[in-house]
């Protein structure tokens, strides 16, 4: 992953910052889909993760 991006974003920094707040949000967004479902089955997530 990380040659991938380097032979995107090569040396310009606003590419980097922006594949940066990319991987971000799926993070985020993935995180946030965890916990939810961790609560719906009743489980607190917060001592989990």
């Amino acid at each position: 992953a990380t040659e991938l991006l380097a032979a995107r974003c090569g040396d310009d920094d606003e590419r980097w910052e922006q594949a940066r707040e990319a991987a971000s949000g799926a993070i985020q967004a993935a995180y946030d889909e965890y916990t939810e479902r961790l609560e719906s089955m009743g489980v607190n997530p917060k001592p989990v993760c």
